[in-house]
């Protein structure tokens, strides 16, 4: 949808349909929005081909994708009341809002979980103004979706936080294949060292063929 928006906007700009280049740009904001790149949108918005366009419309999906940069349901919230006709009556956002809303509120929770090893679900609902219920269920779908380690203690009502794997990058990789060459090094040259050194013998001089004898007895006669 991202390529199809940024075809659109520029063959709009080339048209000079001014309407549609910012519903161009709009919908390349949701895109970005909706696969976890709320961050980039500003910087979308501050580039050679985007400049030009402003209005109601640009400012609704600014203050979308900071409401998901701080994962604020509070800032989502305020920005739908805002800016309705440009995110709730468009029917290409209407059909994204049920992802939209979902995506804000496991953020939102990611947000509350994170300081806690062990939180109960009681008090993130109080937090997100949501019922328990919803919580446990959406939490539950973080989990499974990987996006959030961790467990719910049904009987304790709990929230149990799991601490991140350390990320085995390449560069830890590449540290370890080091580490095991040095070694593989170190056993060769001490096995080097400690062999038993092997004495040279004389080299003794080549013996004369018997054609050579030969060769000598000729050369006497002549």
């Amino acid at each position: 949808m991202i390529l199809r928006s940024s075809i659109a906007l520029e063959d709009y700009r080339q048209l000079g349909d001014h309407a549609e280049a910012i519903r161009a740009v709009k919908y390349m904001c949701l895109c970005k929005i909706l696969t976890d790149g709320a961050a980039v949108v500003p910087a979308m918005l501050s580039t050679k081909e985007t400049t030009a366009y402003s209005g109601p419309s640009i400012s609704a999906v600014k203050q979308l994708a900071k409401a998901f940069e701080e994962r604020s349901l509070k800032m989502y919230n305020e920005a739908i009341e805002v800016y309705k006709a440009e995110l709730v009556e468009d029917p290409v956002v209407d059909r994204q809002q049920q992802a939209l809303k979902d995506k804000m509120i496991q953020k939102e929770i990611s947000r509350i979980l994170e300081p806690y090893n062990e939180v109960e679900l009681s008090y993130v609902a109080r937090k997100v103004r949501l019922s328990k219920g919803l919580v446990e269920k959406t939490i539950a779908t973080m989990i499974l979706d990987k996006t959030f380690r961790g467990c719910i203690d049904q009987q304790a009502e709990t929230v149990i936080i799991h601490d991140e794997p350390e990320p085995v990058g390449i560069y830890k990789q590449a540290a370890v294949m080091i580490s095991t060459m040095n070694t593989t090094v170190d056993n060769l040259y001490t096995y080097a060292t400690r062999a038993p050194k092997v004495e040279g013998k004389e080299k003794k001089p080549d013996k004369k063929k018997a054609g050579d004898k030969k060769q000598e007895k000729s050369k006497e006669k002549k």
